[in-house]
């Protein structure tokens, strides 16, 4: 269940005791800060880092989602898994296929960072909120 970007491959599990209580570590990233994660009721793990999203699952295994040309800042996971969403600090965002890990669409806004981005219940929508303030509401063609 431990995936770390400098040895992504190797897999394992890092624990360290906090107090009297046991963590596993999910994701390290020495060299780089992790803006923001996202965790599936299906047990997928995404986290925005760099300028890559590191997405961790017992089905689909350890993947690296790259598509952003500046750092990624949020993410979230449709409420099927079967898609993600990534922002970024130039203001882009991507919907990311988590099966194939092919891009599906990008959405350009200001230049602002995205800060959060959250998917409606139903599927229907992608919500995203910018450091310049602004919420936005993208409506999500059928089949998205």
């Amino acid at each position: 269940m431990f995936w770390g970007i400098n040895d992504f491959d190797k897999g394992g599990i890092v624990k360290q005791s906090i107090g009297d209580e046991i963590a596993d570590y999910l994701l390290t990233c020495a060299d780089c800060e992790v803006h923001d994660i996202s965790y599936s009721k299906d047990g997928i793990l995404a986290a925005a880092a760099s300028k890559s999203i590191f997405l961790k699952s017992a089905d689909l295994g350890q993947l690296i989602f790259r598509g952003h040309n500046s750092f990624t800042t949020a993410v979230d996971i449709f409420p099927t898994s079967t898609i993600m969403a990534s922002g970024d600090e130039s203001g882009n965002i991507i919907l990311w296929n988590l099966s194939s890990g092919e891009q599906i669409k990008s959405f350009e806004t200001d230049p602002s960072p995205i800060k959060d981005l959250l998917f409606s219940a139903d599927g229907k929508y992608l919500l995203s909120s910018s450091q310049d303030g602004f919420v936005t509401l993208w409506g999500l063609p059928p089949g998205e």
